[in-house]
């Protein structure tokens, strides 16, 4: 019965939070600005309401003006949410490319700014790609989930 709570309440802040995110988008000039405050929201949601009870250990050894790159595994359901909830940074999601190719998603991961990679090429353009941003100031976190 927890599984389909979960189940539920994901699909309905996730439609909620994400339509809201997109249309913003229409309207910001900082790309991926409005989503990234929408999955901070749509994570806390979530994370709420599905009574995922959780504890933050080690942020005060960050410095708040570096950047960095936090990878996670996907041992539980909660991981992205989880990161988007309580890191105290911007996050730019890294992706596999397939996910580009589903229906809406791909748009939506596009106009928030998410990084592809694809797996089967090497991966120097991704590396440089980061790095740029970095030192542009685009991106203070990247949360790769393999």
């Amino acid at each position: 019965m927890r599984a389909i709570w979960a189940l539920l309440v994901t699909i309905i802040f996730t439609l909620i939070f994400g339509l809201s995110g997109i249309f913003i988008s229409l309207f910001e000039s900082k790309k991926g600005h409005a989503l990234g405050h929408c999955a901070r929201l749509w994570a806390k949601y979530i994370l709420f309401f599905t009574g995922v009870k959780y504890s933050i250990k080690g942020l005060s050894g960050l410095d708040l003006n570096s950047n960095y790159i936090f990878a996670g595994n996907h041992t539980s359901v909660f991981d992205i949410p989880l990161a988007f909830a309580t890191l105290p940074f911007w996050l730019v999601p890294i992706a596999k490319v397939e996910l580009r190719s589903f229906f809406i998603l791909g748009w939506v991961m596009d106009t928030a700014g998410h990084i592809w990679v694809d797996r089967k090429i090497l991966k120097v353009p991704l590396i440089s790609r980061i790095c740029k941003e970095f030192i542009n100031g685009y991106a203070q976190v990247h949360f790769i989930i393999p």
